[in-house]
């Protein structure tokens, strides 16, 4: 930015015509009978001119710009369909002339997000045709889940209060809906990539996103939908299966972050391999049996979400109580519970703990696994409780395997 202000204003000036020769030479190409390339140059100059100006004589002077820039598109648009026996359908073209003079007033001050501002402006007219094709794909509950998740996470969360209460400041209004949105929002997204990607990548994707974000929540939010779309059992399964595997990336690389010492690599590959090829047979004798799946379900029904976030705040709740009835000698049931919901907390807690020495290397690493064996209980039981007993039997091997290695390596670290 400095070196712009070195050449203050012949860069500003530059940059403004070459914002409005890049939005220009799109509206040529589509051939709009109303601006081309040489109208769109010089509306972004006019705005350029209207912020030099309003620096010497007012702002004011830049919405009297932009009311007469307004005021001669719509005059010249009405003289336009007038003449023409087909009269133009959107107001496209008008408002990106009016967009543009505002990015020329923006350049004065902001030629790097005016520039960004632009070429998104740009993109946005170019892929008339693939944006249109992208929303037809859509049908009317799909549009409505989209809205509703859009109303949870705009709406709703914003004006929830983001302050720490309770037993050690442990629940927190803000973070609990945050967690609703994350419920919402793994189902909704993995079926949008299903549907885009088709039913192999729907399936490896939406694993791998809900098993970053949260397996837990993914394991909550595919089991409900199996409930409700049984036919959909495989597709939903395979995706619980993949988020789990996917969370030993995930607590590898927050183990790193903190604790680069506490070393653990080894038993989180094995438990990944383990994970990985049970997935693996399974999808290779599954895959024939794909149905294509249809969205028969409300990913983002607020009567759910309320009901898991009142579900999730108790469960919080309860945990923080029993940190004032339980000592040092507590910290492994501490661990345990912990996992149960979640093991991000407690994979970053050891990790500092390990990383300044309060506790040793063997009592973190046993910790931390029995926080993994924990989570893979709580998981395979949610999955049985929540999406029922087919579910649970297409996922039983897998989770037994997972269980028997996680377990089998918490008993290792006493010997």
């Amino acid at each position: 930015m400095h070196f712009l202000n070195e050449f203050y204003p012949y860069f500003h000036l530059m940059i403004s015509i070459a914002l409005g020769l890049l939005v220009g030479l799109q509206r040529e190409w589509a051939e709009s009978t109303l601006a081309g390339i040489r109208s769109f140059t010089l509306i972004s100059l006019l705005g350029t001119l209207s912020a030099f100006v309003a620096e010497i004589y007012g702002f004011w002077l830049i919405g009297v710009g932009s009311i007469s820039t307004l005021s001669i598109v719509l005059i010249a648009r009405y003289l336009s369909d007038k003449e023409s026996s087909k009269p133009q359908k959107g107001l496209v073209t008008e408002f990106s002339i009016l967009i543009m003079y505002f990015i020329g007033v923006l350049v004065l001050k902001e030629p790097l997000i005016a520039a960004a501002i632009a070429c998104i402006v740009a993109a946005v007219l170019h892929e008339k045709s693939e944006l249109h094709s992208f929303v037809s794909k859509f049908d009317k509950d799909e549009i409505r889940s989209i809205m509703q998740f859009l109303l949870l996470t705009l709406v709703i969360l914003p004006v929830i209060p983001d302050k720490s209460f309770g037993p050690h400041g442990a629940l927190n209004l803000h973070n609990i809906w945050l967690m609703v949105i994350i419920i919402s929002g793994i189902s909704l997204f993995g079926y949008i990539i299903y549907k885009f990607r088709g039913q192999d990548t729907g399936i490896l994707w939406g694993g791998i996103l809900g098993g970053i974000i949260s397996s837990t929540a993914t394991t909550l939010s595919y089991s409900r939908n199996t409930r409700s779309s049984s036919q959909f059992l495989i597709f939903n399964g395979l995706i619980i299966l993949i988020a789990w595997a996917t969370l030993y990336i995930r607590v590898f690389l927050e183990l790193y972050t903190v604790a680069p010492a506490f070393n653990v690599t080894f038993p989180l590959i094995l438990m990944m391999l383990v994970s990985s090829l049970s997935i693996f047979v399974l999808w290779r004798k599954s895959r024939h049996k794909f149905t294509r799946m249809k969205l028969q379900y409300n990913p983002t029904n607020l009567m759910t979400a309320l009901t898991f976030a009142l579900s999730y705040t108790a469960i919080i709740y309860a945990f923080s109580y029993m940190k004032d009835h339980v000592g040092d000698s507590g910290l492994a049931l501490l661990s345990f519970l912990s996992g149960i919901l979640d093991v991000d907390a407690i994979t970053l807690s050891t990790g500092r703990l390990v990383n300044k020495n309060l506790i040793s290397h063997k009592e973190g690493f046993r910790n931390f696994f029995l926080a993994i064996v924990a989570n893979i209980s709580f998981k395979g039981i949610m999955a049985l409780v929540v999406g029922g007993k087919p579910l649970f039997k297409f996922i039983l091997i897998p989770w037994i395997l997972s269980l028997m290695t996680g377990l089998s390596i918490f008993l290792y670290s006493f010997f």
